[in-house]
């Protein structure tokens, strides 16, 4: 894929964020609600959950909790590396 492709859909996302920004922004302007209406809101409460509302729907994602960073990344490099295996195994004992 050439830059070209990278970059009309990075343009194309801007524009769409854009307008929904614009309208967002004019409709709360011109209805005037009781609670602005937003296209995205994220809260971050100490839980460790982020509460994330996306065009008027709701969702909560947990994210774990990790003290120690640099045991965090090697545990999932080592995951990484064993799954990754498994799966070339998997793939190699089909074609031979």
């Amino acid at each position: 894929m050439g830059i070209k492709y990278k970059l009309v859909i990075v343009l194309f996302l801007f524009t769409v964020f854009m307008g929904i920004t614009v309208i967002t922004f004019n409709f709360n302007l011109i209805v005037a609600p009781s609670s602005p209406v937003a296209a995205f809101r994220c809260e971050n409460p100490e839980s460790g959950a982020y509460h994330l509302e996306l065009l008027g729907e709701s969702m909560v994602v947990e994210w774990p909790v990790v003290n120690n960073p640099a045991g965090f990344i090697s545990e999932r490099a080592a995951f990484f590396r064993e799954e990754t295996k498994i799966i070339l195994h998997e793939f190699l004992f089909k074609i031979f």
